[in-house]
């Protein structure tokens, strides 16, 4: 719109003595102009915050664009790197015969021989398998370039644990248990203590020396407790009422047949054909063995005929109780003439400093009428002088004549 200054300054020049009419045409134009103007001026004003507007969100889509090339740039360059990484170990990691005389001859550290050293440490924790040793780098959750490092730990009659764990600078980051949520339940089975133990202390804290550690004990433990129930259980074949035992029909020749019971859970048989002869009793007496024999023989005897079939001979073996099974149970269970006998073994933390592992046994004989004999005393007591196998004999021959 264009207006017309001349008019205004012709009307402020004007004298005084014009007519009214004039000056009210005059007042009415100048009223219209400065309409036009403010109008004028408030559409420029909306167009500028439009405009700053505008450029502002341009500014913030420019930052945001300019974010995410940053963040592809980097991360090329981190892939390229990590690739560039993988392919130089890969590389350096081949045999070198130069440096292998010089580890072999000079006696000098670090050593690459990780095979040689996971042995060497094998031998502080017997029963304990190492495997899967898995070396990667990877980003955590902060986004920092570290190492992951993962093992397996196994042992005979325990669940296996898969250790994870980010180490940067000789430190350890982070200590977690992969299979965590399948093996809890099965450890708190085992020793409750154990499992509130390591998700309580040792896995918030990273303490993984103690981790083998306290594993490598309950490995021990374990072992020990299989090895004098099956003693028990080869001992007291035919009065064991719990777990649950099962009889096995040999053949139909009347044999005499020698099983052994071992520590791995399997029970070997050798069928010799029985004489006529009865076995001198030194032989029989021989057949004994001592509570630190992780053999133990079970003979039968043989059977009396069926009487609906006179002319078929059949053997029944003596109760059988897989080491799995003991080792499962909570407690083992005999019956002595009625009464039964019932030893509760179980395994507990006794050092959350070491992760060491102790038992806690409980005897508890309940008669035939119903009571309930407490002889827990009395059987501690004898399990410090002549351990637990042995205290457990002098008890049945105390009481039960067996």
């Amino acid at each position: 719109m264009n207006i017309d200054f001349s008019l205004l300054e012709e009307i402020a020049d004007s004298p005084h003595s014009a007519s009214d009419s004039d000056d009210m045409d005059r007042l009415v134009r100048l009223q219209s102009a400065k309409a036009d103007l403010v109008a004028q001026r408030d559409a420029l004003a909306a167009k500028k915050r439009d405009l700053i507007s505008g450029a502002a969100r341009l500014r913030e889509t420019l930052h945001h664009y300019e974010q995410q090339q940053h963040q592809r740039d980097t991360r090329s360059r981190l892939d390229y790197y990590l690739r560039q990484n993988d392919a130089e170990h890969a590389q350096l990691a081949q045999p070198d015969a130069a440096a292998e005389f010089v580890l072999e001859n000079a006696g000098v550290l670090p050593s690459k021989n990780w095979g040689r050293r996971l042995e060497q440490a094998a031998r502080f924790c017997p029963g304990v398998t190492l495997s899967r040793c898995v070396a990667r780098a990877v980003h955590d959750g902060e986004g920092r370039l570290v190492s992951e490092r993962c093992f397996t730990l196994s042992a005979r009659g325990l669940p296996s644990v898969d250790v994870c764990m980010h180490v940067a600078d000789s430190a350890v980051l982070q200590l977690w248990v992969a299979n965590w949520s399948q093996i809890e339940a099965a450890l708190s089975t085992v020793c409750s203590s154990m499992a509130s133990f390591w998700r309580r202390n040792v896995l918030p804290q990273r303490k993984l020396d103690l981790l083998v550690a306290s594993y490598a004990a309950l490995v021990r433990a374990h072992l020990s407790r299989s090895e004098a129930l099956a003693q028990l259980a080869a001992a007291y074949p035919d009065q064991m009422s719990r777990p649950a035992t099962s009889t096995v029909p040999t053949s139909t020749d009347k044999r005499t047949t020698t099983g052994t019971l071992t520590t791995t859970g399997t029970l070997t048989t050798n069928d010799t054909p029985k004489t006529t002869q009865e076995p001198p009793a030194a032989q029989t007496a021989g057949n004994s063995h001592s509570p630190n024999d992780q053999t133990v023989q079970l003979k039968d005897t043989p059977s009396q005929p069926s009487q609906a079939s006179p002319t078929s001979k059949q053997e029944i073996e003596p109760p059988i109780v897989s080491l799995l099974e003991l080792s499962n149970a909570p407690y083992v269970e005999w019956t002595f003439g009625g009464s039964r006998v019932r030893l509760s073994w179980r395994m507990v933390l006794a050092s959350a400093i070491t992760g060491a592992v102790s038992s806690e046994l409980c005897l508890v004989i309940v008669h035939p009428d119903g009571s309930v004999l407490d002889a827990d005393a009395v059987f501690q007591r004898l399990v410090e002088t002549y351990g637990v196998v042995e205290a457990f004999k002098v008890m049945m021959l105390n009481m039960f004549g067996v």
